[in-house]
């Protein structure tokens, strides 16, 4: 997944949104892992979300993805995205009440953080 991410980066003309189901933030204190990559493509310009059970995300994946985009916590979709063998029935999923990420201009975001 990750070489598409960066494919993304180096072949789309113009920034998109990643969205990203995931949590654990593996690699990125080497500079690997989805968190760095999502980094990456933020700095060019792409608007980042991050989808994650709350507890499970590593803290400064959260942080980051609420900081520049969208944090979106799965838990209060628990019964939508989650099955029960013999259990209960599935809850319809809607998500359009979310926050979205939108696309941004890399040289704006670049001299706020220098601000």
């Amino acid at each position: 997944m990750q070489v598409h991410m960066l494919r993304a980066l180096a072949d789309e003309a113009k920034p998109g949104v990643a969205i990203l189901l995931t949590g654990d933030g593996a690699g990125y204190d080497n500079g690997i892992g989805y968190h760095a990559d999502l980094e990456r493509l933020h700095k060019k310009g792409w608007g980042t979300e991050v989808l994650s059970w709350d507890a499970a995300c590593r803290r400064a994946l959260k942080t980051w993805a609420t900081k520049v985009g969208v944090f979106v916590p799965l838990d209060p979709y628990y019964e939508s995205v989650t099955y029960v063998k013999g259990g209960r029935k599935l809850k319809p999923l809607s998500l359009v009440h979310r926050q979205y990420a939108t696309p941004h201009d890399p040289a704006q975001s670049a001299k706020a953080a220098k601000s």
